[in-house]
């Protein structure tokens, strides 16, 4: 089992904040030891930044030969981030300025882990928490459904067992009881260890206890209408549910506001809507930083999808009046990536060798047409195109391609 760190490591953590204190944008520190090291020497942390840059950002730190190891992070705003150990994770919660000491056990991690510092209350809670309501780690195991607009539901195998064993009545009942209990076991945490976790994290948690009920209402009421002949009435849960919130750091918040988007827009209208229509929506349903979040979504998307020429109103209109940088900079990428390679803009120089060897610039041939197939020897249609190419490889030279 972990123990508390010796003496002795007091100076290796004080190193370790004094070379902390020197990053200028390093505003969170993950610090800890694992005992009993195996031949794996690294930890790592994904900070799921997707809503914000479109990135999973992966930190790897090396341990030391003692165990200890130290992430200096970035956050910009309270969120869980995924602490990886040989093949197992754990999920942990920081906010920015925040810090948190780990101590654990190779054997046994990540089930026997202890935390200290400023946030050691709070992820001992979280464990608790993930205990009686786990979350599925794995992407790959998730179901997806396709809403009546354009968002995917996500859904983990043990919540679709139970809905799909559950009639809308049975289904309403045990969300509200799980809520309920979430709740109820926070207050009592809070009773028994006053003032140990932080505001902040009280939100986060109670922002994530509300989200989850509601998002899994929203997804099986909408999803199996037709199988279980669901009207109306039951969505009746949404006036309880606060629209606004401004931790959009927290993942069920922010997949809630995209479900409940598509989900007022289908109602309003029997075609698809567009990205405009989403767009306009979004600012009308929502305010802040929920409303920067999706517009920046729909942008993105929409830009992916070759609109840039229907969105550009939109685009300037968010970039006029986001209060938002990080959202700014998040849509600004993808438009300037798509522009970058948009007909009629000039083509990105390369060099590569032929097949003898010889280095080739697109550069030799500007002022021509230049006609490029990508292709891969594992993969047969791409090598059957080969074979069609080569029969007209004569009539595009003598038409100068």
């Amino acid at each position: 089992m972990p123990t508390a760190l010796p003496r002795a490591a007091i100076l290796f953590w004080g190193l370790c904040l004094a070379c902390f204190s020197t990053f200028a944008q390093e505003n969170s520190l993950i610090m800890g030891r694992i005992d009993h090291l195996g031949l794996v020497k690294e930890v790592e942390i994904n900070l799921n930044e997707r809503y914000l840059n479109n990135k999973n950002v992966v930190h790897t730190a090396a341990v030391s030969e003692e165990g200890y190891f130290v992430f200096p992070l970035t956050l910009h705003d309270p969120q869980l981030q995924t602490l990886t150990y040989t093949r197992y994770h754990t999920l942990l919660f920081l906010e920015p300025r925040d810090t948190l000491e780990i101590i654990t056990d190779a054997y046994s991690f990540p089930h026997a882990i202890q935390f200290e510092h400023r946030s050691g209350a709070n992820n001992t809670h979280l464990k608790q928490y993930l205990q009686q309501n786990p979350t599925e780690l794995n992407a790959l195991r998730l179901k997806q459904y396709r809403s009546r607009g354009p968002y995917w539901y996500i859904n983990a195998p043990d919540m679709d067992r139970l809905m799909l064993a559950s009639t809308p009545k049975q289904f309403r009942h045990h969300m509200a009881l799980r809520k309920a209990e979430a709740l109820a076991n926070l207050d009592s945490y809070v009773r028994s260890h006053p003032d140990a976790l932080t505001p902040s994290y009280r939100e986060f948690i109670r922002t994530e206890i509300i989200y989850n009920w509601a998002y899994h209402l929203l997804l099986f009421g909408d999803v199996f209408r037709n199988r279980y002949a669901i009207d109306d009435s039951f969505f009746d849960f949404l006036t309880e549910v606060p629209l606004q919130n401004g931790y959009i750091g927290n993942y069920w918040y922010r997949h809630f506001v995209q479900a409940y988007l598509v989900f007022q827009q289908a109602r309003q209208q029997e075609t698809p809507p567009t990205e405009v229509e989403q767009y306009q929506l979004a600012g009308t349903l929502f305010t802040d930083k929920a409303r920067a979040f999706l517009q920046s979504e729909i942008l993105v998307r929409g830009f992916r999808a070759k609109q840039v020429e229907a969105l550009r109103r939109e685009y300037w209109d968010f970039s006029d009046h986001n209060a938002y940088p990080q959202f700014d900079e998040k849509v600004a990428r993808v438009y300037y990536q798509i522009m970058k390679y948009a007909a009629g803009e000039l083509a990105p120089d390369f060099v590569l060798t032929d097949p003898n060897d010889r280095p080739v610039s697109l550069h030799q041939y500007q002022g021509q047409v230049v006609y490029l197939n990508f292709w891969a020897s594992w993969c047969r249609p791409c090598m059957a195109k080969l074979e069609q190419l080569r029969a007209i490889q004569g009539r595009l030279e003598e038409a100068g391609v």
